[in-house]
């Protein structure tokens, strides 16, 4: 009979854990929405890249200490396809141009293209 509640309280306590940290986790990544706006089409961005997360394959970043982003999914125009999210670093220069699906990630003397998934449409 001990064992029994013994048993029941520990999976208690570890649903209570997994709860805790889904809502944590849901509060964090839901001010993150608020705090960094989807990047858009019509808008023109540039700047040095001061901090970044990622989640999900969305590159939250901060250019020059004061504008925030989200970038949704990104991959390169290259032959060697690649997500934004795993080639971006802190010091990068950032170039988003008015009206394009896509953005630039200058380092050093390398530029790289990535495509923007939410600003391309698939036309066949």
């Amino acid at each position: 009979m001990k064992t029994n509640r013994r048993r029941l309280w520990i999976s208690v306590g570890i649903v209570g854990v997994l709860l805790s940290g889904m809502l944590i986790s849901d509060a964090y990544y839901t001010n993150l929405s608020e705090d960094y706006p989807v990047l858009m089409e019509g808008e023109f961005l540039e700047g040095r890249i001061t901090g970044f997360k990622v989640h999900h394959k969305h590159t939250y970043i901060e250019l020059d200490s004061a504008e925030k982003r989200n970038i949704p999914p990104s991959y390169s125009e290259g032959p060697m396809p690649y997500y934004l999210h795993k080639m971006i670093a802190i010091g990068d220069y950032f170039i988003h141009e008015d009206e394009s699906a896509t953005v630039s990630v200058v380092r050093g003397d390398e530029v790289h293209r990535y495509k923007l998934s939410h600003l391309v449409t698939n036309t066949k």
